[in-house]
């Protein structure tokens, strides 16, 4: 079973992933600030709603970002905590492909876009393909317009996904016209059960995991080391 977790964003969200049966659980609040403080809360009535003890766990999948400075802080230090903890693996996974990969499956590329103010964004475009995310563009950070350019170069049509301002939407929908669509409604905010998913994914491949100490997350405003 994997733990999947991602505060990087306004969504803290928490769930369990385990390959014979799927989503197990998954908890999600929408919040500002405070992440921190409801960590362990959120974990804990996790593991009672699904009847299952830490001891459980067997591998712990984190979104790295990009994100706020201690919101995202706050998911990566749970990780590390259980993993020494519990003598477990961890996977550090981009939150922009998580956002990407709750998306039932489409033909259509998706744009996973997060506010990076001033009319400016963090963004990556992606394509989900059975039972991985197809990085079709590596995520930038880069002014709207700047996005909108980049993408026109070579798909005539975008599905749109993020926790974005109505006001950065708008101007998505002005330059883009027809050629965008706004994904529905449920799938803006990243999912802790799909970050789970994917840490299951990781472990087939990487089971040892990444080193936990050396996860390096993103912040939102420094273009570096996104995912």
């Amino acid at each position: 079973m994997i733990l999947g977790i991602d505060t990087a964003t306004r969504t803290c969200s928490l769930g369990l992933f385990e390959g014979s049966t799927g989503i197990i659980g998954e908890i999600s609040l929408k919040m500002d600030r405070g992440h921190g403080r409801f960590m362990n809360q959120v974990l804990q009535d996790l593991m009672n709603m699904v009847n299952r003890n830490p001891e459980d766990i067997k591998g712990v999948a984190v979104g790295l970002g990009p994100g706020s400075y201690t919101g995202t802080r706050v998911g990566i230090a749970a990780a590390r905590a259980l993993t020494l903890a519990l003598e477990i693996p961890a996977w550090g996974v981009s939150t922009l492909e998580a956002l990407a990969r709750g998306l039932p499956r489409s033909d259509m590329p998706i744009l996973t876009a997060l506010d990076a103010r001033r009319q400016r964004v963090y963004w990556g475009l992606y394509r989900n393909k059975g039972d991985s995310t197809e990085k079709l563009i590596a995520a930038g950070l880069n002014g709207i317009e700047e996005v909108v350019k980049e993408i026109l170069k070579a798909y005539p049509q975008v599905i749109l996904l993020g926790e974005l301002p109505a006001s950065y939407v708008q101007i998505f929908e002005n330059l883009l016209g027809e050629k965008l669509e706004v994904g529905p409604e449920p799938f803006h905010q990243v999912r802790g059960a799909i970050v789970a998913c994917m840490g299951w994914h990781a472990h087939k491949t990487s089971p040892g995991g990444d080193n936990i100490t050396r996860l390096v997350p993103t912040y939102l405003g420094k273009p570096a080391n996104l995912g």
